[in-house]
């Protein structure tokens, strides 16, 4: 009984983690938006890489660990970096520009 318990312990703290890791997918911006990027679509490319795009505009620079993910992108002739963090089916991005920035929340696409 103490090995079943032990194994099923095991593999639902595998499961939350491999859901926690998983950037990939689109995500939409929470709200109102007040001129914060509406769509993220996120692709996940050898393991810790993240590609995709922010608002139909090509990211660069993109990685991941755990809970954590970065990319940058040029918009509307200003080069942008974001920081986030996933939590289940939400997301918190950072947007910085220069000396600006804004924090958006974001929902997975279709939650």
């Amino acid at each position: 009984m103490k090995r079943t318990i032990i194994l099923v312990a095991v593999i639902l703290l595998a499961s939350v983690l491999a859901y926690a890791d998983d950037v990939t997918g689109t995500w939409n911006l929470q709200g109102t938006g007040s001129g914060g990027p509406q769509v993220l679509v996120l692709t996940s490319v050898n393991g810790r890489t993240v590609t995709g795009t922010i608002d139909g505009t090509q990211i660069s620079g993109g990685g991941y660990k755990n809970t954590e993910f970065w990319f940058t992108a040029s918009r509307g002739g200003t080069h942008y970096q974001y920081k986030g963090t996933l939590n289940g089916t939400t997301m918190v991005l950072h947007e910085t520009a220069g000396s600006q920035n804004h924090t958006y929340n974001y929902v997975r696409g279709g939650a």
